[in-house]
């Protein structure tokens, strides 16, 4: 939806309250006022024609035939009691899965808290209930977790100079309150890039050694704390979750963007992709949360939930086949020499990924990138102030400038280079009973038709390589 939804604290037009629906009036009272007084409005029409496009999406794929395969992986889903469910971080990839998962079973009590209502439109397909609640804020997550019988948290500091803050002491605030409330379990969702990249076969006796990037030393501190305080309370089963690449039909990271990439031409290997990928189907990783929720021996525990490793050429050559076969590659280093010797002044890059919605919201969905705005802000910031408000209430048509075809940006180094880690999922087969029931080649294969309905991939059949994971 629109960044009107954004406003936390009032309305433009309409005295309504801060609703999602109020924020949809907002929306149609601004269309009308853009056409009379002749400003674009606030949501674009190719914003629009994406919206109308998802939801033709969602309804081709609503019947019968095509559920086939999905209800009977619903069926053999790990199963939760009845009672109030608590879900942070709700409105994005994993936890949209997450809620679709316990709809299926029935739940209707779920609680979704935000903290405000501009993504929340990935929520309002399920019976959910939105709750405005700042993680920072004790005394909001109490009145949040009133009821709970499970917790899941999903959310994190994404970026603002408060995401160490949310990413940390948000967690903190979420498990304690989910103790005071007398909740079965509080689930919460880490990462495995708190382990750094030591090399060989790596599982949960490994220590923190995450890279220096914000988002992986915030994760890190905050399953610290969280175990701390699992090992001095146990009232509520307290659970950490280290999920590998997640990827899957909405995945901005692992799907999205090396589609994005390779259709503009800027897409390429890293060391020919031989870097090991550890990679985790998001319907796979909901089981292994949905197992931990009810796993009495899983309290105080962390698990790598990981379906497997092939490198990243198997990876993405089982997602776009032939499309990928004569990619060009570098190393790391000649990925910067190229970067530097065609980079662009520090206001065309600020202006290309501010303006450009695509490329604002893939830097936004990936937390390995977060710093991404931080530098645009830090050298720019004039720019950033004004570009980033004239998205927010365009007073005239903003040209969208495309990243510079061709050209692999720099992060594929990061997000897809030369890592020698592999990662053990032992454990969590072992305690919690879990084990991957989506292969890569089924996964790949959703990912591709999700790519073709949106728009990023071409709808003819490609051509794969043997089933891995």
């Amino acid at each position: 939806m629109s960044s009107l939804a954004s406003k936390t604290t009032s309305l433009a037009i309409g005295d309504w309250p801060l609703s999602f629906e109020s924020a949809i009036r907002e929306e149609f009272c601004d269309f009308k006022e853009s056409i009379l007084t002749r400003r674009s409005p606030c949501a674009t029409a190719e914003q629009a024609t994406r919206t109308a496009a998802l939801i033709d999406w969602a309804y081709a794929h609503h019947t019968a035939d095509r559920l086939h395969s999905v209800v009977s992986l619903k069926s053999a889903r790990p199963q939760l009691g009845a009672g109030r469910m608590v879900i942070t971080g709700g409105t994005g990839f994993v936890g949209g899965h997450l809620i679709e998962a316990l709809a299926d079973q029935g739940h209707r009590d779920l609680i979704v808290p935000v903290r405000s209502y501009q993504r929340s439109a990935n929520s309002w397909r399920f019976p959910v209930q939105l709750q405005r609640t700042d993680l920072l804020d004790p005394h909001s997550l109490r009145q949040a977790m009133t009821g709970a019988r499970y917790v899941f948290h999903l959310a994190f500091g994404r970026d603002g100079e408060n995401a160490a803050r949310v990413t940390i002491d948000g967690t903190r605030h979420v498990v304690e309150a989910a103790i005071e409330a007398g909740a079965e379990t509080v689930v919460v969702l880490s990462t495995t890039a708190v382990f750094g990249d030591p090399g060989g076969v790596v599982d949960e006796s490994f220590g923190y050694a995450p890279p220096n990037r914000e988002y992986e030393k915030t994760k890190a501190e905050a399953e610290r704390q969280t175990l701390a305080l699992a090992r001095r309370d146990t009232r509520t089963r307290i659970v950490v979750i280290n999920p590998s690449c997640v990827y899957g039909p909405g995945s901005a990271a692992f799907t999205e963007l090396p589609a994005r990439l390779l259709r503009d031409g800027g897409f390429c290997w890293i060391e020919n992709g031989g870097g090991i990928a550890n990679y985790v189907y998001v319907a796979n990783l909901v089981d292994a949360m949905l197992l931990a929720a009810v796993t009495h021996a899983a309290h105080g525990e962390r698990f790598i939930v990981s379906d497997g490793s092939v490198s990243w050429r198997d990876f993405f050559s089982e997602l776009f086949g032939d499309m990928v076969a004569h990619l060009p590659s570098y190393t790391g280093a000649e990925l910067l020499a190229l970067d530097r010797d065609s980079r662009p002044s520090w206001r065309d890059v600020a202006r290309t990924v501010v303006q450009n919605d695509e490329l604002w919201r893939m830097v936004g969905a990936n937390p390995g990138l977060a710093a991404t705005r931080a530098i645009v802000e830090r050298a720019t910031p004039g720019i950033y102030r004004r570009v980033k408000n004239s998205r927010r209430r365009p007073t005239a048509t903003v040209s969208q400038p495309s990243a510079p075809a061709g050209r692999p940006p720099v992060f594929i180094d990061t997000l897809f280079g030369e890592t020698t880690t592999r990662l053990s999922a032992e454990k969590a087969r072992r305690t919690l009973g879990w084990t991957p029931r989506v292969s890569l080649a089924e996964g790949q294969s959703a990912c591709r038709e999700w790519l073709a309905h949106v728009g990023l991939l071409a709808s003819q059949p490609v051509t794969v390589g043997e089933t891995h994971g």
